[in-house]
């Protein structure tokens, strides 16, 4: 037995994510939901008009190999153009001759985007994902999480991708020792609720972060706020300072900005680019989300070019972004450090 005596209840336009560890039966319980497996004893009551569409990573094998990658998405599409049908292709990587590709040589991660976009064609109001984003590259996973949170109906999820979480999740099921525990939040919420949220607790619920970056990045700045820092002297010790601390201190600042003239400038230029490119991703991704831009635009496999390029540049600006502020913040303990050694000299 996994669960005894469950007591669950989705409602319309809930978000759920199922959490918990390995082999506690996150993936057996979207199985019953869905209706693909039967539980052994009580019911399941869908809502009237509920209609299922469950995904994992064994639907892959009920792709029809004799298709090609059109046929496949064509024939869940009735009525679309042959226009409409490319058009989804694009937004999930297919363009050109890789739409003529039979299924049967598709790789993992290609055949992850045919069942994932043959699964949006019409979603039904509920969706059960086990895993989407397994074999999916960072434009895929962003286009399916654009059409997930785009989404009007009900969502129940699995994954390990955090991110996607963040960005979907508007309530945490914890699947644990036999049992559930619903949060009536986001997964922020969840942890620290559940206790788990070390570093943004560590860090007084604070972190450094550049506009417009990404929960991903986001948390590593968080985490890099919570690591502890030099030492430093208690203030009974210190007591008032000095006119000689004062002018210490702010040689030792003096001395860091000049230092660090470049990665200050370039800080504020990378700031700048985040900001105008998330705004451009969010245009971007809102066209990518809607359903009747697929039929009424010509150049969609631009417009997925163009996400492509977007994603990537964001990405690079926030690593480099981190590491420049990590930097300063060095150099500006370092030059602090220098100047209390010299007073105490």
């Amino acid at each position: 037995h996994v669960y005894r005596n469950l007591d669950f209840k989705v409602y319309r336009g809930d978000k759920i994510a199922l959490v918990g560890p390995n082999g506690a039966g996150k993936s057996t319980l979207l199985k019953m939901i869905a209706g693909v497996l039967a539980p052994d004893v009580g019911s399941i009551t869908y809502g009237v008009g509920v209609t299922k569409s469950y995904y994992a990573q064994h639907q892959l094998e009920e792709l029809s190999v004799g298709n090609t990658v059109f046929e496949e998405l064509d024939s869940v599409a009735p009525g679309w153009t042959m226009a409409q049908v490319r058009s989804l292709l694009g937004a999930f990587l297919f363009s050109g001759d890789d739409v003529d590709k039979k299924v049967s040589v598709l790789s993992g991660g290609e055949k992850s985007r045919l069942a994932l976009a043959k699964m949006l064609v019409a979603p039904a109001p509920l969706l059960c994902l086990d895993e989407p984003t397994n074999h999916l590259d960072i434009s895929s996973s962003d286009i399916l999480e654009q059409a997930l949170a785009a989404f009007e109906g009900t969502i129940l999820l699995i994954t390990h991708d955090r991110h996607l979480i963040r960005s979907i999740a508007t309530k945490i099921v914890e699947v644990k020792d036999g049992g559930i525990t619903v949060y009536d939040g986001d997964y922020d919420y969840y942890l620290f609720k559940s206790g788990q949220d070390e570093s943004i607790r560590q860090a007084g619920g604070k972190a450094t972060t550049a506009p417009g970056m990404s929960a991903a990045t986001a948390a590593a700045a968080t985490k890099a706020a919570a690591a502890p820092k030099p030492a430093e002297a208690p203030k009974e010790a210190v007591g008032v300072k000095s006119k000689e601390q004062k002018r210490a201190e702010a040689e030792a600042r003096n001395k860091a900005y000049a230092v660090l003239k470049f990665h200050r400038a370039r800080v504020a230029e990378l700031e700048a680019q985040m900001e105008r490119d998330n705004a451009r991703l969010d245009e971007v991704m809102a066209l990518l989300a809607d359903p009747d831009f697929y039929v009424r635009e010509a150049n969609t496999s631009d417009v997925v070019a163009e996400h492509a390029k977007l994603t990537k540049r964001i990405a690079d600006a926030e690593t480099e972004w981190l590491r420049l502020t990590e930097e300063i913040e060095e150099e500006m303990t370092t030059q602090t450090e220098k100047a209390q050694r010299r007073l105490g000299q």
